[in-house]
């Protein structure tokens, strides 16, 4: 150690880290990051990050209201995407697949280990995903409402569904939970 050199001068960083690429996990609702540079994952803003149907931003869009960082700082960065934000992407048909996915970000959404704020995707050059999974998990009934007066009855799924896949000749109404009692099949 004792032939250790004292350093002459240190440069700054001074070079704002980029997204390379983005990656979309659907059937997890989960956003892959990967950036130019070690980034400060505690910094992420989820509410500066947008997602298109066309790179152009002249499709529907849909902003963020959060996430969940599930990675510590590094050039790859995972959040979990809040539930209600996936359920706005399914209703406008982005992240159905991977040619309706686009990702802009303000500058500021995440900022690097020397503080620099990203540089910023735009609305009208949005970035298409790189790996996209789509989603093969099948929605599930949370509960329904009955109305007998009106002849109707109101479903309510854990996720978006389309209404025009639906298929009220599959649905079939219990008498009890378990099945054993009267039932019918509209």
């Amino acid at each position: 150690v004792s032939s250790a050199k004292q350093v002459k001068a240190i440069v700054a960083d001074k070079t704002k880290p980029s997204v390379i690429s983005f990656d979309l996990n659907m059937a997890l609702n989960v956003l892959t990051l990967h950036f130019s540079e070690t980034v400060d994952s505690s910094t992420i803003n989820m509410k500066l990050f947008r997602f298109h149907t066309t790179a152009t931003g002249a499709g529907d869009t849909v902003a963020l209201n959060g996430g969940t960082t599930l990675t510590s700082d590094a050039v790859t960065i995972e959040v979990r995407l809040l539930d209600s934000d996936v359920n706005a992407m399914k209703s406008k048909l982005i992240g159905l697949t991977a040619s309706k996915t686009f990702l802009s970000m303000d500058q500021g959404a995440i900022v690097d280990m020397n503080n620099l704020a990203i540089n910023p995707v735009s609305v009208s050059s949005a970035m298409a995903v790189d790996v996209f999974i789509v989603d093969i998990v099948s929605p599930k009934l949370i509960s329904f409402d009955l109305n007998a007066d009106t002849n109707s009855i109101a479903l309510t799924f854990d996720e978006t569904v389309d209404p025009d896949q639906f298929s009220a000749i599959k649905l079939t109404l219990q008498g009890t939970a378990d099945g054993t009692g009267e039932s019918k099949t509209l």
